[in-house]
């Protein structure tokens, strides 16, 4: 199972790395990057009273505070801004400018088809039992409680080693044979 486990782990992150060179160009004719292109989806897709930070900090997977510095960017750029909400004056919704939603829209159709051009030589059943899979993974690796550093085993390191030096001995073709 641990070997299993070790090799799906590798093939979503190999995946995800190759997906983020291949869509990463075309956010850039935009002015875009993956994360401002999913804080736009996520906004536009929200209800007519918007999306909160911290809504959007969830959807995200991202801390309140680093949410926070990525939407004020954002609203200095135009995209966003921030609407009072009508049930709970505390509370601040994110929605859309109209300079949000027009860039939203067409780095949408162009982020469709990209999507479609690279999944077309997957038969469709198996692209949504993928889907369906890294769905229930998301929601199961969701439960799971992130260790403060003081809760973590001693054998990981709390920081950054550097690499050792690694020699390596190619073997000469005799000893290859």
């Amino acid at each position: 199972m641990a070997q299993e486990a070790s090799e799906i782990v590798s093939n979503v992150i190999q995946a995800a790395s190759r997906l983020h060179g291949l869509l990463g160009g075309h956010f850039s004719r935009f002015g875009l990057n993956e994360i401002r292109y999913e804080v736009l989806r996520i906004v536009d897709g929200a209800s007519q009273e918007g999306c909160s930070q911290a809504e959007l900090a969830d959807r995200l997977d991202q801390s309140e505070s680093s949410v926070s510095t990525l939407v004020d960017r954002m609203r200095k750029d135009g995209l966003l801004y921030r609407l009072r909400s009508k049930t709970d004056r505390r509370m601040r919704s994110l929605m859309l400018t109209e300079k949000g939603r027009e860039l939203y829209t067409a780095a949408r159709a162009c982020h469709d088809d990209r999507l479609a051009e690279l999944l077309r030589a997957v038969d469709p059943v198996h692209v949504s039992m993928l889907n369906t899979l890294l769905k229930l993974l998301v929601g199961e690796l969701a439960k799971v409680e992130i260790p403060a550093a003081a809760e973590m085993p001693a054998s990981i390191p709390m920081e950054p080693v550097a690499p050792a030096a690694v020699d390596v001995v190619v073997p000469s073709e005799a000893e290859a044979a």
